[in-house]
């Protein structure tokens, strides 16, 4: 809480608490907050009910502007009903476990803030403790491992999602069920010696903390009593006894919590864990939705015990309105006509200065103003804007109402009026219609294009000097006292094993089902290769053609961000994922250079590509140039112009909309100010790319949903881009390699972090059924969440509509799609945006960028008619708002797929994690063929040699065609005695350890291998003595490539032929003065200048990887050449 609010809010609450308890404050979103604040201020460790959850968050977020985050906290609901086969959030469960121990440690918030639906939820009648490990802690590290599976977390060999361990050593990696981010512990003996926060996408400790709160995964884990409770259940209920049995072993499973309330002793509620006084927001509501809940619970719990044939009534999840309340003190805000008066919204300024300075001049000497801001730089801005219009303007907090009007920092999100005291507070949305945002450390994601992550036994691989095979593996050999990892590669004519030092020769194999194996050695791959080399050579040809004619283009160089700039940039919700943050700073480094930008930003569905746009638009208008947002649908546009027109509130800039939801006469004024200037920014559809449209100063063009849009539309774009900085915007993805391979001819940036606060959807593919329909509607009307319901055919779309209703009665159904009446279309998507619908039966017509964060189940009723990236778009509408989302992927009951839907389906069904746009992409590439790639037909190559090394072919043939000379990486044969491997009980995962090799491969200086010894280090522990021995090797390899050598072989000593072991080096360049100095240190060392070979015996302490990068440096600096 700001100290300028708090001094508000002690002025005014007297008078607020007298009109609550006399039943004069009706509720709303101003007037709620501040007479609760009111409340609270006087007597803390209050509970407000809420009819909706939506309705829960935002006032929680209002409370917390006037009484501070740390005092307020936020009761969630499970998202589930009994018998689910899913558990709640894992997050949400935690949450509940935190406040619940707060709550009984006698550490109340001064309000906990609840929906309905979360405060009539049954307790938990068991919830494991909360854990809280301390730095210098002496805690043994098996016993919090056995307290963490007993709290549900789960053992991963490596830490990507909330509620996972890993266990390597001594080091304890964990992401705590509540948390943001992951810790790791690294223990000595039983004492945690270290604690750090680390980064999931690199795996690295980022800072230090000081303590490990673990608060548990699963809310309700059955103590004795229930354990005994679920095997009398077990024997009596024959319907659920398997899952009985299990409750009864002590197991934990996914959808346990269904069976919560056959086990519940007692149906309290979180009301009885807080005695306190209870608050209900309008109460009439609270009473109606419940009621509603309960009833949907009943029916949806009864269509699910019948499908387990259960044989007794099934108890609900939550108590009625009178068990809810029964027994405590209740105060109800009601609302009461007429009873507003004296407290209202603040007066209507639309965000002009010379408006506030109107009202204030107007006000009687007592009054007083306060103007809220949601940044420091927001607030320096208005309080300038206000004096200059003559107005003596404060921005000291302390200095609140002792002056005529201050100026404030503070995320309140709604103002108001008060007669009494006389105050006025103008929120930013009040000033700007910006609606108020809450910036949310968004949590990290591992990047999701891995390269070895499918890597599986079995699988194909390409060799880059012997063609196809297959994977089997990796194996520990030892040879001549020489232990070290190979690689096993099955070709043609048998096994074959390979140092992992040339790992990086292999790359994964994409490009059709089931290739011909190539044999080892035969001249059929170099063949094949060559081939390959020549297409690829036809496409670079074309690639740096392009690139020759931009790099001589000129355009307009952007100036620097302004303080307007940052400013709107603060504005952003969430805190950037790095990605997103490299592609913004990409553009603008783009936008700033003088030559004009052709930049394609590629992110899957939902990774955050439009605030790099909204960005890069906002940076052309600020250098007074005009930009053009082009979109496919009209849908997407409308959504477009309502996000630009949000963010870019309360700044001199005029967004603009033409698509088929203007009517003629709005269109004609914003063709008209775009020709005049006068139109800053126009969100628009094809309709952009006609003659009639033309601009004063067309500065920046965006291209939405690139892959979208038609041959002939993306010609008429290129016609319309000459000069202009281009921004392209596609949610096909492109393989990290096929970026590499584009580097500095068609710029790009990749978003490959997916926001963490998406979860993966839970995707079920089959036959349609009615039942599962009704269910998935049921549950989602539940939790207070909208459904889209795909139907893909117009002619009977009403008749699928009507049919749904008659199925659902409660479920409020529309009906859109592409042929309906533009008004029409519109009004339906609004209503449907602001909830009036709780189920939109449409056409594919929402497949395109349409961000709905409450629409949280998708049904396809014909998913066998649609292609794979159109399953995957419509995959990506749900689950946007951190909820778990559920995808229904129907094909008809009976009916044969062909070989190509049914791959389709399988592979959606397959990859449902984040960001599994990549792999779709890659495996639609073999279904379909590899067709086109960068407008050449490109598959027979592309089968023959694999999609990534024909990528690597067509780099080396676009660096030749732009005259740079290939540096073909030199080879280094070591043959070094000792263990030089990474054991499994180091690194344990396959994928994990050849990503690690790979890395260790392509290491190029001495820096780099110290960063790598390093992460191991922190991610595994102190290295044992083969990954001492491995990394020491490389280090050796570093000093060879530096001076030229390909060879160092150590043979060992051999009774009867040598006595000690012999060095051969070569080939190695030595100047006189370094053979002089040779002769000088080792006197029986022979060098053969012609050959370029030296030959030495070793004292066995001299065979290590280490003592003979020593010995190579003691000979002095590498030689350029042979001379004195």
């Amino acid at each position: 809480m700001t100290t300028g609010l708090a001094r508000v809010l002690e002025r005014v609450a007297p008078a607020l608490r007298r009109r609550v308890l006399d039943g004069g404050l009706s509720p709303s979103s101003f007037a709620t907050p501040l007479a609760v604040a009111a409340l609270a201020l006087e007597a803390p460790g209050l509970t407000v009910v809420t009819a909706t959850a939506g309705e829960a968050d935002a006032l929680a977020d209002a409370l917390a502007a006037w009484l501070g985050a740390e005092a307020v906290a936020l009761w969630p609901g499970w998202d589930t009903h009994p018998l689910e086969r899913v558990s709640p959030d894992v997050e949400v469960m935690a949450r509940r476990a935190l406040t619940r121990e707060r709550l009984e440690s006698g550490v109340r918030p001064a309000v906990l803030v609840s929906s309905v639906r979360a405060a009539a939820q049954v307790l938990a009648p068991s919830t494991p403790p909360v854990l809280s490990v301390p730095v210098g802690h002496e805690v043994g590290r098996d016993d919090l491992l056995a307290q963490l599976v007993a709290a549900g977390y789960r053992r991963e060999h490596q830490v990507e999602h909330r509620a996972e361990f890993a266990v390597r050593g001594g080091i304890v990696d964990v992401w705590p069920a509540q948390a943001d981010e992951p810790i790791r512990l690294d223990f000595f003996g039983d004492v945690v010696e270290r604690l750090t926060i680390f980064d999931v996408a690199t795996q690295r400790s980022v800072r230090d903390t000081g303590v490990a709160v673990l608060a548990p995964a699963r809310e309700w884990v059955p103590d004795g009593a229930g354990r005994a409770h679920a095997a009398a259940l077990a024997g009596d209920a024959g319907w659920g006894a398997e899952v009985f049995e299990r409750l009864a072993a002590g197991h934990l499973f996914d959808g346990m919590e269904g069976w919560m309330p056959l086990l519940a002793p007692r149906r309290a509620t979180i009301l009885d864990a807080s005695d306190e006084r209870v608050v209900v927001v309008d109460p009439a509501r609270v009473r109606s939705r419940l009621a509603d809940l309960l009833d949907e619970e009943r029916e949806l719990t009864e269509v699910v015990a019948t499908t387990w044939r259960a044989d007794r009534e099934v108890p609900l999840l939550h108590v009625d309105y009178a068990s809810l309340l029964t027994g405590h003190e209740v105060v109800d805000l009601a609302a009461v006509p007429g009873q507003g008066g004296g407290l209202t919204s603040p007066p209507v300024v639309q965000g002009d200065p010379a408006r506030v300075a109107a009202h204030v001049r107007e006000w009687p000497p007592e009054r007083r103003g306060v103007v809220l801001a949601t940044t420091a730089a927001a607030c320096s801005r208005v309080a300038d804007q206000l004096r200059d219009e003559g107005l003596e303007v404060s921005t000291d907090p302390t200095a609140v109402l002792e002056v005529r009007l201050s100026v404030l920092e503070s995320a309140l999100p709604a103002g108001f009026w008060l007669d009494d005291p006389e105050i006025v507070v103008w929120a930013e949305s009040d000033l700007t219609g910006r609606r108020a945002t809450r910036r949310v450390a968004r949590t990290r994601a591992r990047n999701v294009d891995g390269f070895f992550d499918d890597l599986a036994v079995g699988s194909y691989v390409v060799h880059r000097h012997h063609g196809v095979a297959r994977y089997a593996g990796t194996t520990t050999r030892s040879i001549n006292g020489v232990t070290r990892d190979y690689l096993v590669l099955e070709f043609k004519d048998g096994r074959s094993y390979w140092p992992t030092e040339q790992i990086d020769a292999v790359t994964p194999y994409t490009g059709g089902d089931g290739p011909a194996l190539s044999r080892l050695g035969g001249a059929e791959w170099q063949k094949t290769r060559a081939k390959a080399r020549a297409a690829a050579f036809l496409v670079a040809q074309e690639l740096v053609e392009l690139y020759r004619r931009r790099a001589v283009a000129t355009g307009h160089a952007f100036s620097p961000d302004t303080a307007w700039q940052r400013e709107m940039e603060d504005h952003f919700p969430f805190t950037l994922t790095a990605d997103q943050a490299q592609a913004i700073a990409d553009v603008k480094a783009d936008m700033e250079a003088s030559r004009p930008m052709d930049r394609l930003v590629c992110a899957d569905v939902g990774f955050g590509k439009t605030e790099v746009a909204l960005r890069a638009v906002f940076k052309c208008v600020q250098d007074n140039k005009q930009a053009a947002v082009l979109v496919p649908t009209t849908l997407l546009a409308s959504q477009h112009f309502q996000t630009f027109s949000e963010r870019f509130a309360g700044f001199p800039v005029k967004v603009a909309l033409l698509s088929r939801f203007v009517d003629d006469a709005e269109a004609s004024a914003t063709i008209v100010g775009l020709r005049e200037g006068t139109v800053d920014v126009v969100v628009g559809t094809h309709r952009l790319l006609s003659n009639a449209v033309t601009f004063k100063d067309l500065g920046l063009l965006v291209v939405d949903e690139e892959q979208r849009f038609g041959v002939e539309h993306k010609e008429a774009i290129k016609a319309r881009a000459v000069g202009v900085d281009v921004l392209t915007l596609s949610a096909s993805p492109i393989p990290r390699t096929l970026e590499m391979a584009l580097a500095g001819i068609r710029d790009l940036s990749m978003i490959t972090t997916p926001p963490a606060d998406r979860r993966p959807i839970l995707t079920y593919v089959g036959e349609f059924d009615e039942p599962a329909v009704v269910e998935a509607v049921r549950r989602e009307l539940l939790r207070e969440g909208q459904v889209f319901y795909v139907h893909n055919r117009i002619h009977d779309i009403d008749h699928v509509a009507q049919r749904l209703a008659r199925l659902v009665p409660d479920a409020r159904v529309a009906v859109a799609h592409g042929q309906m009446d533009e008004g029409a279309l519109e009004r339906i998507m609004v209503d449907f945006w602001d909830q009036r619908y709780d189920v939109l039966v449409c056409t594919t017509i929402v497949e395109s960028g349409i961000d709905l964060p409450t629409v949280n189940t998708l049904i396809v009723d014909r998913a066998d008619r649609l292609g794979l990236g159109q399953l995957h778009q419509l995959r990506g509408r749900v689950g946007r708002s951190g909820q778990r989302a559920y995808a229904y992927l129907f094909h008809p009951p009976g009916e044969t797929l062909s070989e190509t839907a049914y791959e389709r389906l399988r592979t959606v069904g397959d990859n449902t994690s984040l960001g599994s746009g990549f792999k779709i992409a890659m495996r639609d590439l073999e279904i379909r063929g590899a067709g086109n790639l960068l407008g050449h037909d490109q598959s027979g190559p592309v089968a023959a040699v694999g999609y990534d090394l024909y990528v690597q072919l067509v780099a080396e043939a676009v660096a030749e065609a732009k005259g740079e000379v290939p540096i073909a990486p030199a080879a280094v044969t070591l043959d070094v005695p000792g263990s030089a491997h990474l054991p499994r009980e180091y690194v344990e995962a396959d994928d994990a350890r050849l990503e690690a090799y790979r890395r260790l491969a392509e290491i190029r200086t001495d820096e780099e291998l110290d960063d790598l010894r390093e992460e191991w280090s922190d991610r595994y522990g102190d290295p044992p003595a083969p990954v001492g021995g491995l990394l020491d090797l490389a280090s050796l390899r570093l000093a060879c490539l530096a001076r030229g050598v390909t060879s160092l072989v150590v043979q060992p000593a051999k009774v009867g032929v040598r006595s000690r072991a012999r060095l051969r080096v070569s080939p190695l360049r030595l100047s006189y003065r370094q053979q002089v100095r040779l002769r000088r240190l080792r006197s029986g060392a022979l060098y053969d200048e012609a050959a370029a070979e030296l030959r030495c015996d070793l004292e066995p302490a001299e065979t290590t990887a280490r003592a003979l990068r020593e010995l190579l440096e003691s000979l002095g600096a590498p030689a350029t050449e042979a001379v004195d």
